[in-house]
């Protein structure tokens, strides 16, 4: 049985959001067909993920980092000086790491192994002679514009034979400067189709994501006070953790919305969606959006900002949700959506039909099995 590799600069936590998601999947695809092995370049805190308890995870470093240390000056800023600095010791370690762990992962890999780099940051560590996809999860500009951490990822790593986007937009972008594809994102249900209750469904909200800068869940808030004050009766329930916990909790008892928003904290249970009139995404930027097809498979229509070019290939905008600039024209579609059953209905049934068509796994593995073939089994017949 071949083997594929997925290296990981470190091994994230299942709470870590959609990029562990898409190889939990990934490897519940493929494990009956590949040997599936992972590479965490450096040690991680624990491995919660009950999918790769009986995979073999190879660790290059026994030193756990602070591999976020981006975030060094705004440790500095709050006054702890502790984790300023250890993260400035992780940086040093990080970097000072890529030339080890090249001479270590070449004695790894073998010929016919198949390496997936999950990001450039796990990309900076492998071998040059070594063949790998590499996968990015976010926008192209972040890695190939102005973003300056970005810019040094995507500058410090090797070169691989293909790099695989997640929206057709980006692979058009990359593929002026190398050789680029995609593939969407998939979810697979173990739900039957969903009946629509309405009536269970009533006017209710649902936020999934990390609590975090990028997802700024504060313009949730804003959303909702907006809606509030037209006096429209409704839930927004959050799920999720993260860096912005508190300054939301202090949020909601600021703009008195205690009895209308809740923080449900981090869930795994996909069944929620079917709980909800409609998911609302305020992300600045994303790369794909795998709560948006999770919402579909339920048949949950999405209100969401304009995070990118790609969030129009995965909200058919009209049918199956709403793409929106500002907080007012989140309310008001969103109210449009309250008071027109309908309507809501239609956009429901489309939304589960675009995922069928189109976020499935058989569509997903099809599409990958071609782009294996392709840069993998070039000698076969």
């Amino acid at each position: 049985m071949r083997n594929i590799y997925l290296v990981f600069d470190q091994l994230p936590s299942i709470k870590d959001g959609g990029l562990i998601a898409t190889y939990i999947a990934f490897t519940k695809l493929y494990r009956e067909e590949y040997n599936i092995k992972i590479i965490s370049i450096f040690d991680f805190l624990e491995n919660d993920i009950d999918e790769f308890k009986d995979i073999e995870i190879i660790k290059f470093s026994n030193v756990v980092l602070d591999i976020r240390f981006y975030k060094c000056f705004s440790y500095l800023k709050s006054g702890d000086i502790k984790q300023f600095i250890f993260s400035i010791y992780s940086m040093f370690y990080f970097f000072l790491y890529i030339p080890v762990a090249r001479n270590k992962i070449k004695r790894v890999i073998a010929k016919n192994d198949i390496v997936i780099a999950v990001a450039p940051a796990a990309a900076m560590f492998i071998q040059r002679k070594i063949d790998f996809i590499l996968e990015i999860h976010t926008m192209f500009e972040y890695f190939w514009g102005k973003n300056i951490l970005g810019r040094m990822q995507s500058m410090l790593m090797s070169k691989p034979i293909v790099t695989l986007f997640r929206n057709k937009s980006d692979a058009s972008k990359g593929s002026r400067l190398f050789n680029s594809d995609y593939i969407y994102n998939f979810y697979d249900s173990e739900f039957p189709e969903p009946i629509y209750n309405l009536n269970d469904r009533k006017n209710k909200i649902l936020f999934v994501g990390r609590l975090n800068e990028q997802k700024d869940p504060i313009r949730l808030l804003e959303c909702a006070e907006i809606l509030k004050n037209k006096n429209c009766s409704f839930i927004l329930d959050i799920y999720g953790d993260g860096p912005l916990r508190k300054m939301m909790e202090t949020e909601i008892e600021k703009r008195q919305l205690n009895d209308v928003v809740s923080l449900k904290g981090y869930v795994d249970d996909k069944s929620i969606y079917k709980k909800y009139s409609v998911l609302w995404l305020t992300s600045k930027v994303e790369g794909f959006g795998l709560v948006i097809i999770e919402a579909k498979a339920l048949k949950t229509p999405t209100i969401s900002y304009e995070w990118g070019e790609a969030v129009y290939e995965v909200i058919d905008n009209g049918r199956d949700g709403y793409v929106v600039q500002n907080n007012e024209e989140l309310v008001d579609k969103t109210l449009e959506l309250f008071n027109d059953e309908s309507k809501l209905l239609s956009l429901s049934e489309h939304a589960y039909t675009y995922y069928l068509n189109n976020f499935g796994k058989d569509v997903y593995k099809k599409r990958y099995d071609k782009i294996l073939k392709k840069y993998f089994y070039k000698g076969d017949k």
